[in-house]
């Protein structure tokens, strides 16, 4: 049996390890699992309002069915088949609401943390594993996306089952697990399109791993020798000493990711296609400067300091930059360990990313959500790294490392802690939202109580802007929120009742004034109506939109309604009191 684990032991004894026992480490490691628990939950729990960007694709799960999820979706949306299947089931089960929305993402970053402590147990030990961990539960990318309905929760915890089994094949080096990974590979790929980048890594890492102990140089040997003549004749004469069982479960496993790959392609082709145009404009920022060469090296630094390695907390303009010179030094002691299973494992899928930039097929950068695949390798590093600076450290200044050391683990819980807060405090991403939700709570319910609602511009091919409904705009907000709080879609569309005196028809116009309006078309429809209902009334509701903090204006929608009542019917005595 072989170990994986991978430690700073093999060049030198931690100074610090004296007073982090392991009691102290299993201690804190139970705590920051509980903690990055609950700091998931809490988000969850909180009910935050849909913001545009979930809307946008939430918007989808209304009425379609599983087949409708794979042609083009609106609002420029494009997402994994199995993922779309999964929230389409759960708002089947669960009714449509904020809850059921997130509950799959929920589900996965919790189930993501365990994974992640698994696979951190065998690569660090002692203070280095304590750190990554806890980089790793209190990261704020893995507890914003555990409470929201996007892909990129899933995304996470696809990257962290694939590592982890291409973990325990390296531990115990059955075919066993590799047929696990042939098995899971096209199910992950379906679930999440960054996963693509990981089972690449993964393949290359368990391929190097097996013919490096084909060579007799074991799996931690250098790869340099491989190009000398006498190394490549007794590298080919000794294939035949390849495990068959190995051999072939690493082969299937990689054509089962082609066939996913490629029948995943097949499927998405009209979806994706789609939206390529409207996504590589923009992704552009994240792609490799290629046809300016000189700015390549400003690209990447900037690319690394920033939204990338936000792990556990960073930005843009270099606010990761701290967390990049600790996976500097950590990718500096794996160097020094000359462990090629593990460099690919965890930096092969980053190099993959980069390729498909290159090709403008996927960003590299940008915003940390569409690379949450590399959050557990960022941890990993930037937690050996720490513990390495420390370990240095202690040499010179003992009781200055121990309180790093103590003062680290403090930070870590406390960033938790008033990311939890902070949400309590303000449970939406802008008051904006919130009062969005506010609206749609007190509106749908009294106005379908007292009469019928109907939104036109949703219904019966009365379109007065269509863009509005196409393009990035809040009316995905306006319909999703009308999804959860009007008490007639929760009945399942409820037949009208016939208009009287007593109950009206409202229809309701949303107007977003980036997009051109048919004033022409609403006109017309007006006067439509007016053959058999009076109009009764007429309410223009103002929606205004700013961003975090009531900082920066954005724009005002308009809220249209116009209530109308059926014609009075006329007596004959009436209809001769009216001609004379």
């Amino acid at each position: 049996m072989t170990t994986a684990t991978f430690d700073l032991r093999r060049d030198e004894k931690p100074a610090n390890a004296t007073f982090l026992t392991a009691a102290h480490s299993a201690r804190w490691m139970a705590t920051f699992l509980w903690i990055g628990i609950a700091a998931r939950s809490v988000r969850f729990l909180l009910r935050f309002p849909l913001w545009e960007d979930e809307c946008f694709l939430c918007v989808n799960f209304i009425d379609r069915g599983f087949a409708d999820l794979l042609s083009p979706l609106t609002y420029h949306q494009v997402a994994p088949p199995l993922f779309l299947w999964l929230e389409r089931a759960a708002v089947l089960t669960f009714g449509y609401s904020e809850w059921s929305l997130r509950l799959v993402p929920f589900v996965a970053a919790v189930a993501g943390l365990f994974l992640f402590r698994r696979l951190a147990t065998q690569f660090l030990t002692g203070p280095a594993l304590l750190l990554a961990f806890g980089c790793f539960a209190v990261a704020y990318p893995a507890i914003r996306y555990a409470a929201e309905a996007k892909q990129y929760s899933t995304d996470l915890f696809a990257a962290l089952l694939l590592l982890c089994i291409a973990v325990e094949w390296h531990r115990v080096r059955r075919p066993f697990w590799l047929w696990v990974l042939a098995a899971l590979a096209a199910p992950l790929l379906w679930l999440s399109y960054p996963a693509a980048f990981v089972v690449g890594g993964v393949s290359l890492a368990i391929g190097v791993a097996l013919f490096s102990e084909v060579r007799g140089q074991g799996p931690r040997a250098s790869e340099e020798s491989a190009v000398r003549p006498s190394t490549l004749r007794r590298f080919i004469s000794q294939l035949s000493t390849l495990n068959p069982q190995l051999a072939i479960a690493w082969a299937a496993y990689n054509v089962a990711v082609l066939v996913g790959f490629g029948t995943l392609f097949f499927v998405i082709r009209r979806q994706s296609g789609a939206e390529l145009g409207f996504m590589t404009e923009y992704w552009r920022v994240a792609f490799p400067p290629l046809s300016e060469p000189a700015r390549l090296p400003a690209w990447l630094l900037e690319v690394h300091t920033s939204d990338l390695l936000a792990w556990p907390v960073g930005g843009g303009r270099g606010a990761s930059a701290f967390t990049a010179v600790l996976a500097a030094i950590g990718f500096r002691q794996l160097v020094r360990k000359r462990d090629p299973f593990w460099g690919l494992l965890l930096l092969a899928p980053a190099g993959l990313n980069i390729l498909a930039a290159a090709m403008q097929r996927y960003p590299y950068g940008g915003h940390f959500k569409f690379s949450m695949y590399l959050g557990p390798a960022v941890c990993l590093l930037a937690g050996c790294g720490a513990a390495a600076w420390n370990a240095k450290l202690a040499k010179s200044w003992p009781k200055l490392a121990r309180g790093a050391m103590v003062g680290t683990v403090a930070v870590l819980a406390l960033v938790a802690g008033i990311t939890m807060a902070r949400d309590v405090l303000n449970p939406y991403k802008t008051l904006s939202d919130e009062r969005a939700r506010a609206f749609a709570r007190w509106f749908w319910f009294n106005a379908e109580a007292e009469g019928d609602v109907e939104v036109v511009d949703a219904h019966d091919g009365k379109v007065f802007s269509s863009d509005a409904y196409a393009e990035l705009s809040w009316t995905a907000m306006f319909l999703c929120n009308r999804a959860i709080y009007s008490p007639t879609m929760h009945d399942g569309h409820a037949t009208p009742i016939p208009l009287t005196e007593t109950r009206p028809l409202r229809c309701v116009v949303y107007r977003d004034p980036r997009f051109e309006f048919d004033e022409a078309a609403r006109d017309a429809w007006l006067d439509e109506m007016q053959r058999e209902h009076d109009l009764a009334a007429t309410e223009t509701y103002p929606f205004t939109r700013f961003g975090k903090g009531e900082r920066d204006f954005r724009q005002v929608d308009y809220l249209d309604i116009y209530t109308f009542r059926p014609k009075p019917v006329r007596t004959a005595t009436a209809a001769r009191a009216v001609w004379k």
